[in-house]
């Protein structure tokens, strides 16, 4: 079971405000904190800025945060209807679910699982503009760019 210690409002999420946040609770801790693991939701720059203050800290990913992101992208891309959807044994939305669970991965298995889930995509019939393994890379790579 974990405890949320510290409830922060931030100015912006980028690393170094992170980075100053955690320096912060670590000095309010009187400096004696050197957490072993840490729980926090899939975002690069927290994990960059608990690991410039904690570096020997062992990052874990909470899944409802990436959960709730990657449900949100769903209905984005017009996956919502299809998750809903039970049509077979390899459903758009047993698929899509599998995608929850690489908050469980370590950042060096994340690119193959990836290949994995695309290999066994599910075969859509009917709209030929429904494409979502190229709707969630096309989405991948603007969320890479935007940061």
């Amino acid at each position: 079971m974990y405890v949320q210690l510290v409830y922060c409002m931030l100015p912006s999420k980028i690393t170094d405000i992170y980075a100053k946040m955690w320096h912060l609770i670590k000095k309010l801790c009187t400096n004696e904190s050197k957490p072993q693991n840490i729980l926090m939701h899939f975002k690069l720059s927290v994990h960059n800025g608990v690991l410039r203050i904690f570096p020997n800290a062992q990052i874990k990913c909470c899944q409802f945060p990436l959960r709730y992101a990657w449900y949100r992208q769903f209905r984005k891309l017009r996956l919502k209807i299809e998750y809903d959807k039970i049509e077979s044994e390899i459903s758009i939305s047993n698929w899509l679910n599998n995608f929850f669970e690489l908050a469980f991965l370590s950042f060096t298995e994340i690119s193959d699982a990836f290949y994995e889930l695309f290999s066994i995509a599910p075969d859509h019939d009917g709209d030929p503009s429904f494409d979502p393994i190229n709707d969630i890379r096309r989405q991948m790579i603007r969320e890479i760019r935007s940061g």
